[in-house]
């Protein structure tokens, strides 16, 4: 192209040719979509030459079997109107050329999903036999990693191993939480524990017998009924039918109502008349 002295457009051009070259080799170019009808159709973004953060869109128009240019419009000042002739548009159509030619696109920038995973791919891998955890290397250095990390006045305390426990036990009881923790303890022998509490011996039913006299109006009275299978509520226990009936005879036994009915507060008052 020859360029003669005053012809502004045509420095501008070459000007712009240059710098899009130039933009091109940066990848500069973000994004470029074709639509292919009747004419050929390419959007898409440049990024600014000097300011990472601004980007402008373009727009090409293509004749589909000679490929000459229709219209160009770009965002940037020097690409408005109909017929831009800016840097970021040499730069689309320096990509445009080069695609003819080497059949890839080589001059824009990459998306994050468009290249392979490698956070889960270790920079070196291990050869050796296994290393134990307190011989890894680290960047800490400490000579007790695997000790107490408790202050010295909360280490060996008496009866801190039996307070974790009831915590443990209880919040597990509450929340119907799984946690690991638990199974450091051994399980409880409740087989062993409902045993020994009602069992009885002479000397024990002595006992029992005085401890309990006033029945109702004794409160160990009903500490030794929720334990035992009592006379008036083995009859009722020996015919129970389906588990709708089991639930609601071990609810009734281990969650005792403290209600008097009606009935017995009368047939009291009347007793201790007679």
């Amino acid at each position: 192209m020859l360029v003669f002295v005053g012809d502004n457009d045509s420095a501008r051009n070459i000007k712009a040719i240059k710098n899009g070259e130039l933009l091109y080799d940066s990848k500069r170019i973000l994004a470029c979509s074709v639509l292919i009808k009747n004419e050929i159709f390419f959007t898409g973004i440049v990024s600014a030459a000097m300011k990472n953060k601004v980007t402008y869109n373009y727009k090409l128009r293509l004749e589909k079997q000679s490929g000459d240019i229709l219209s160009s419009h770009c965002e940037c000042p020097a690409g408005k109107g109909q017929n831009g002739t800016c840097k970021h548009l040499a730069a689309v159509m320096g990509m445009l050329e080069k695609f003819i030619g080497l059949g890839e696109l080589t001059g824009i920038e990459k998306t994050c999903t468009e290249s392979l995973m490698m956070f889960n791919k270790p920079k070196t891998s291990h050869k050796g036999s296994p290393v134990k955890v307190e011989n890894l290397s680290r960047k800490r250095k400490s000579e007790n990693i695997l000790d107490d990390p408790r202050p010295e006045k909360r280490k060996n305390m008496e009866g801190f191993e039996d307070r974790v426990l009831n915590i443990l036990v209880n919040y597990t009881a509450k929340s119907s939480a799984n946690i690991a923790y638990r199974y450091l303890f051994k399980r409880a022998d409740l087989k062993y524990w409902v045993d020994e509490a009602i069992k009885v011996n002479d000397l024990k039913i002595k006992k029992i017998q005085v401890a309990t006299r006033g029945q109702t109006a004794n409160e160990k009275w009903f500490g030794e009924r929720t334990w035992r299978l009592t006379a008036s509520s083995f009859g009722q226990i020996t015919h129970m039918t389906g588990n709708e009936t089991r639930k609601n005879c071990v609810k009734q036994y281990f969650h005792q109502s403290r209600l008097t009915p009606k009935q017995h507060y009368m047939g009291k008052i009347m007793n201790g008349k007679l």
